[in-house]
């Protein structure tokens, strides 16, 4: 995912019931454990041309991708 695509998707989640929300990052392992890390910053690596998400120490936690909301963009007809 490009910062242009990133910052779109975002942007479509900028209102004020979310704005003093915190933000995570979820992800599984290969041992199907489910884990969330609290965004606590943001940086930029250079030597990768990559935007950096630095977080909290993970957290074991229960979660369910299906009932979570995804911003698609509409198309034109």
């Amino acid at each position: 995912m490009t910062l242009k695509e990133l910052l779109k998707k975002l942007k479509a989640f900028d209102c004020a019931a979310l704005n003093g929300g915190e933000v995570s990052h979820y992800f599984v392992t290969k041992g199907a454990y489910g884990y969330e890390e609290i965004v606590e910053d943001v940086m930029f690596d250079p030597k990768r041309n990559r935007i950096v998400l630095i977080c909290k120490d993970p957290e074991q936690c229960l979660w369910d991708s299906n009932t979570m909301v995804k911003y698609e963009e509409r198309k034109e007809k």
